[in-house]
């Protein structure tokens, strides 16, 4: 024990130190692909490696949970230093990305525990590092020397904390270029092309893989890990842009505005969700793309929580710099990872997000859904359904063509309300419908089945003014 260490044992008074969370990204998900066995192997080696710097930097191991160690260190610069050694040394640890997070702030030592808003704040950004990389707050970049590099990373809100807070990333190689490595989409390690176990190319993308195990896998049902796949050691990576191509996700908005009718169809979303969120209430948007829908629900609902997923970092960082975004809880994953979150939703909302998931990440987005929403809970869907006349179906032509086929093909089958029922929802219904200029757009809306919600009776539609008027109420 160091003599910092042995000076603060047992004082019990609130004291300002680093706190600094390291783990694993993807580490779930080899769980998952490799064992318990192998992935506990990979934590407990990560873990004695990472134990090994901390005498040098005056640092403590304070918690062990799964793959993520807890760490105080007395002084920002030496916490700054560690995180460093951390990512440089270990930053793809037996094929996962390693990530950091820091936060300075106050705490209360009793016995051999910590106690402090600071160290949760430190846990939490940690979760929104990627693969390889060290974040840090701004009371933190305010007590390092000016000489530090690092690099502003924007606001972030955090559920329940009561301000955003500013992240910025350190720069940990300045000047050095990073190794190119893929991510195996079925276990998402982090693969070297040039030594990948297999390689398959799906839709135009190569794919490379750790082991003979994790291609059989993939070759079995390519479109359950393809429209899942994911950047080194788990950050979000291949997803499907906004405008369904990463050049147009600029100009989303524009397009919405020219093509989609938006005001024949958003308020009455808007409404549907708002009106069926409590008081003090939360709220998922999965795939918010530029935000529209979320920063509208913190503005008509200022008393509820609104949490908001997207896998595109470019539509978040277009999302972010609009007016009202501090009030969004913004989560840079993909829609397949689990909720995010500790508590129940209320309400979810998918606005154009299932289309452009194969069949089985429909199921596994839904029941997810359905699983996290509280018994009364509700989710509200905008999305493509079957066309109706010839505007209708060439306009559901130019959508595949620009989409894909595989991804819609389902709901423009009208196959929706079985994959709602298939999740675990009950009493699904089309509040109305849209024709647009990529087909026909439909409400729709469900109640998961708690066991207040089997007892209710069917919905009712919305008769609020703002319905979508277009063709009616009809699915």
């Amino acid at each position: 024990m160091s003599s910092a260490q042995g000076s603060l044992r047992g004082s019990g008074e609130a004291v300002t130190q680093t706190f600094l969370f390291a783990d694993l990204a993807g580490y779930t998900a080899l769980t998952e692909a490799h064992g318990d066995e192998h992935a506990a192997d990979t934590a407990e080696r990560f873990c004695g490696l990472v134990r090994a710097l901390l005498p040098a930097h005056e640092a403590e191991e304070l918690n062990l949970v799964g793959d993520a160690l807890l760490l105080r260190v007395p002084t920002a610069s030496a916490a700054a230093r560690l995180a460093a050694q951390i990512v440089s040394d270990h930053g793809h640890h037996n094929g996962l990305g390693v990530r950091v997070g820091m936060h300075t702030g106050s705490a209360v030592q009793r016995g051999h525990d910590w106690f402090g808003a600071a160290i949760n704040l430190a846990a939490r950004v940690a979760d929104v590092a990627a693969a390889g990389e060290v974040l840090l707050t701004q009371k933190t970049r305010d007590v390092l020397p000016a000489a530090t590099p690092t690099q502003p990373r924007g606001r972030r809100v955090f559920k329940n904390v009561s301000r955003a807070v500013e992240l910025h990333e350190l720069v940990v190689r300045p000047g050095q270029q990073e190794p190119r490595l893929t991510t195996d989409p079925v276990c998402r390690m982090a693969v070297d092309p040039a030594l990948a176990a297999a390689s398959q190319t799906h839709q135009g993308i190569e794919h490379h893989f750790c082991s003979a195990g994790c291609h059989e896998l993939f070759d079995a049902s390519p479109y359950s890990y393809a429209w899942a796949a994911a950047g080194p050691g788990g950050a979000p990576g291949h997803y499907v842009p906004a405008a369904g191509r990463a050049g147009l996700t600029a100009g989303y908005d524009l397009a919405m505005a020219l093509t989609m009718r938006e005001r024949r169809w958003r308020p009455a979303l808007l409404h549907a969700a708002t009106r069926d969120l409590p008081p003090g209430g939360t709220v998922l948007e999965l795939g918010c793309g530029t935000g529209a829908n979320a920063i509208a629900l913190a503005q008509l609902r200022p008393d509820a929580t609104v949490l908001a997923v997207d896998g595109d970092p470019s539509a978040l960082a277009i999302a972010q710099r609009k007016a009202g975004a501090e009030r969004v809880a913004w989560h840079h994953q993909l829609a397949t990872e689990p909720v995010p979150g500790s508590s129940p939703i209320d309400v979810a909302l998918c606005s154009l997000l299932l289309h452009h998931l194969s069949d089985a990440d429909k199921r596994q987005v839904l029941t997810r859904l359905a699983d996290a929403l509280r018994g009364e809970g509700t989710v509200h869907i905008a999305d493509w359904g079957p066309p109706r006349g010839l505007l209708t179906r060439l306009g559901a032509h130019a959508l595949q063509a620009l989409d894909g086929r595989q991804g819609p093909a389902s709901l423009l089958a009208g196959e929706l309300p079985t994959l709602l029922t298939d999740a675990g929802f009950s009493h699904s219904q089309c509040a109305g419908s849209v024709t647009t200029a990529w087909g026909r757009l439909q409400l729709w809306q469900a109640q998961a089945q708690g066991p207040e919600a089997r007892s209710r009776p069917p919905m009712a539609g919305s008769h609020d003014p703002t319905s979508p008027t277009s063709e009616g109420a009809q699915p």
